[in-house]
């Protein structure tokens, strides 16, 4: 995902004034509170497999991490970046002292046939995939007009046609009606921000999306 240059630390940014316009509930929480630790019984994780894109740093290792805290039993993590990935791997190891297994795959996600080697070696490997996490995302920020076609392209193909591309191998899997796909996206979907025309457009392709997957197969949460 793009980043903004002028924005180096969390430090620099007033998080309430980012957060107040959307917030739908009293207290918006900053630090990991018991209901939400994975390393609490009520979240655990033991016998799951989880599968992961964009786990290259940020939000895709934070992730990985609570699953391995939760006690996953196997997690797949992929990313363009071998090198990025196998940090990740190593932290992750670290986290779960060998109890959880994980499978590094580097993959381009928004090509058809990476993914589909992507699923073969997961499931090879794992046999079975309980959870897929469509964390991958892409933004490219300039006005419309100034945007290049295929940057301002780049955000569906990675925020839309990515997410297809793996819930379609998730769903081939004998899931016995039942399986998880979580699908991460943003709370600028209910805004209209200059500069933002491609990713608040494919974010808003992505999440209906998934509500029709909720209304083909219910079963799937």
């Amino acid at each position: 995902m793009a980043s903004n240059p002028d924005l180096t630390t969390l430090d620099e940014v007033d998080l309430g004034a980012v957060t107040w316009i959307s917030q739908l509930t009293k207290t918006c929480h900053r630090s990991l509170y018991p209901t939400l630790d994975p390393s609490g019984s009520h979240l655990s994780a033991a016998g799951k497999t989880i599968l992961i894109t964009g786990v290259s740093g940020g939000v895709g290792s934070a992730i990985a991490e609570a699953w391995t805290l939760a006690g996953a039993e196997g997690i797949v993590i992929a990313a363009r970046r071998l090198d990025l990935l196998q940090d990740v791997e190593k932290k992750l190891n670290e986290i779960g002292k060998g109890k959880t297994k994980i499978l590094v795959v580097r993959a381009d996600i928004t090509r058809d046939e990476d993914v589909a080697a992507l699923w073969e070696q997961a499931v090879k490997s794992m046999g079975r995939i309980d959870v897929l996490v469509n964390n991958a995302g892409s933004l490219h920020q300039a006005p419309a007009g100034e945007n290049e076609p295929a940057a301002w392209w780049q955000d569906f193909e990675v925020n839309v046609k990515a997410v297809y591309l793996n819930v379609h191998q998730f769903l081939k899997q004998s899931l016995n009606d039942n399986g998880t796909i979580i699908t991460i996206t943003t709370n600028v979907l209910g805004e209209c921000s200059p500069g933002f025309s491609s990713y608040t457009s494919s974010k808003l392709a992505q999440v209906k999306f998934m509500e029709f997957l909720h209304a083909d197969l219910p079963s799937v949460i």
